[in-house]
This record gives structure tokens, C-alpha cells and sequence, in this order.
């Protein structure tokens, strides 16, 4: 009997670590044009950026996704979509939607290894919505990232997220796992009963008819620590908020919008400035604000 044990022992033993092999976190990597055989295994293997949301798909929890400077374009929308009423699904629903609990980290030249090599400022690593027409935002997708459902685990970090335009206001809706991703707000970052975390991100040069460029709903609290909101347009709000929003050292500059930043929930504000944008600078309407060692240029209400 002891020799049984002592098998079944060492076939368990066995077990654990193949387990804890399967689980461990991966890093992938990731180029525009992709190397050798685009598994993404390692920066001479990266995978092509028309891979990128398949990475992001396939990747497991806790795991890292490498990006390496250029422009990356959304190209596909979940496969769970559903579209009613007078909505005519096309490429301008395609997003950029993190999965829970990976993180993406861009400024990477390529052949780095380790995340303090990157360098932010020489190596742009861009999440575009100017899918269609070069220049024409006509065509540009609804929104470039979406985080339905993320965790606290889920982030993005080093990257500039530009060219949305969420200018479609229809008598019909996109779901996706029964949440409605609306067509008219966040044409930079939508994030629907999510936890991500963005860092050291810029979002710019979006437009939307309602809220934008980033839009946190009712169940959702993110972090946004050292980001940039640069030229963005919208009818309400650079960045609106519902739920709990945290800002940590950035910078709102030259937006346009009736107000550059709203809050609906519970805002917070730290070493951050709001300057040179179109319109009043920070707006309580319910809910809490709390801003600490802010500069606001225009006009601070509470409503």
C-alpha cells in the first residue's frame, strides 16, 4: 500500500507543477508588420499588430502584452455583439476591448527586456480609430478602447489612444454581453462596470456629440495616473464620470466641451491641471469631488 501512496503521491506532485505551469503568467509581444513565426513568444517571434485583440483574447490572467512603437487599428468588434433596432453594424464598431486582468504596456522599441528600458517619449505607441480614410474622421471608429467588465488587474500603460468619433446618434443599440455600448460618448475610452487602471497614457484628438473623450459609468472605478486628455472635443465633458474616477498627475489641455470635466459619482483629483480648455473647467453636479493641489483655469462649479 505504501507503494500505491507514495505513486499517487508523486502523480499529484506531478499534476501541481504542470498546473502551475499552465497558469503562470505569460508576456507576449507584439509589432505592426509581427517576426519569425508571430507567435508572439518573444520580440523575434512578435506577433503582428492585426493580432493584437486575438492576443489580448487568448492571454491569461495576470498576464503582459509588450507593444512595440506604431500605430495599431482596431478590427473587430466581440463576437457576443448584438445589434437591434435601426443599427447597421460596420468597421466603426470595431474596438480595442482589454480582457480582464491583462495589462498592455507600449513604448517599447523592440528587443527590450525589462519594462525600464522603454522609452514613452522615442518609441509612440499608438491605439488609432482613423480606420477608414487617412485624415477623414467620417469613418473613424466609435470608440478605441473599451473596458467591459475589467478588473483591477486590467491596465494600459504607455499609450496614446487618438481618432475616435462617437457622432452616431441612432434609434437602435449595440450590446455587448447584455451592456449597451453607446455610439454618441467615449470615442477615446468607454468603461462599463470596469476597474482598469490607465497609466503614463495620452488621449487625444477625439469628438463626440455627448459625453467624451472618456466616459467611466455608474459601476465602474478606474485610476488614471500621469495621463495626458489633449484636443478633444464633445458636447459634454472631456471626462464625464457616474461612478468612482480617480486622477493622479495629469493634464487636461486645450479641449473643447461645455465642460472639460463632469462628475456625476464620487471624483477625485490630485496634482492635476485643467488649463487652457474651452469652456467651464470642472463641474460637481452630484455625488463627491475632492481635488488636491489642482490649478484650474475657468470656471469651477457645483451644481
Amino acid at each position: 500500500m505504501n507503494r500505491y501512496y507514495l505513486l499517487l503521491r508523486s502523480f499529484v506532485v506531478c499534476l501541481c507543477i504542470v498546473a502551475g505551469h499552465a497558469l503562470q503568467a505569460q508576456v507576449i509581444y507584439v509589432t505592426p508588420n509581427g517576426a519569425g513565426d508571430q507567435s508572439g513568444s518573444n520580440w523575434a517571434n512578435a506577433a503582428p499588430g492585426s493580432q493584437l485583440q486575438n492576443k489580448m483574447d487568448a492571454a491569461w490572467d495576470g498576464s503582459e502584452i509588450w507593444v512595440s512603437k506604431g500605430t495599431y487599428y482596431p478590427t473587430s468588434y466581440p463576437a457576443n455583439s448584438v445589434f437591434t433596432g435601426s443599427y447597421s453594424p460596420s468597421a466603426r464598431n470595431y474596438s480595442f476591448y482589454l480582457k480582464s486582468g491583462v495589462t498592455m504596456y507600449g513604448g517599447f522599441a523592440g528587443g527590450e527586456t525589462n519594462l525600464g528600458l522603454r522609452n514613452l517619449l522615442y518609441n509612440p505607441t499608438v491605439l488609432s480609430g482613423d480606420i477608414g480614410v487617412a485624415g477623414n474622421s467620417a469613418d473613424n471608429c466609435f470608440h478605441v478602447v473599451v473596458s467591459l467588465g475589467g478588473n483591477n488587474a486590467t491596465a494600459l500603460d504607455g499609450f496614446i489612444i487618438r481618432d475616435g468619433n462617437a457622432n452616431l446618434n441612432s434609434f437602435g443599440s449595440h450590446t455587448v454581453s447584455g451592456a449597451t455600448v453607446s455610439s454618441d460618448i467615449a470615442p477615446g475610452i468607454l468603461l462599463i462596470n470596469s476597474a482598469a487602471k490607465f497609466r503614463n497614457c495620452e488621449i487625444s484628438n477625439t469628438s463626440s456629440l455627448s459625453f467624451g473623450a472618456v466616459y467611466n459609468n455608474d459601476y465602474s472605478s478606474t485610476v488614471f495616473t500621469n495621463c495626458i486628455f489633449l484636443d478633444n472635443s464633445a458636447g459634454i465633458g472631456t471626462i464625464s464620470n457616474s461612478g468612482t474616477i480617480s486622477l493622479i498627475n495629469c493634464l487636461l489641455f486645450g479641449n473643447t466641451t461645455q465642460y472639460t470635466a463632469v462628475n456625476y459619482g464620487n471624483a477625485s483629483f490630485t496634482n492635476c491641471n485643467i488649463i487652457y480648455n474651452t469652456g467651464t473647467g470642472f463641474v460637481n453636479f452630484t455625488g463627491s469631488a475632492t481635488l488636491s493641489n489642482c490649478v484650474i483655469w475657468g470656471k469651477y462649479q457645483i451644481i
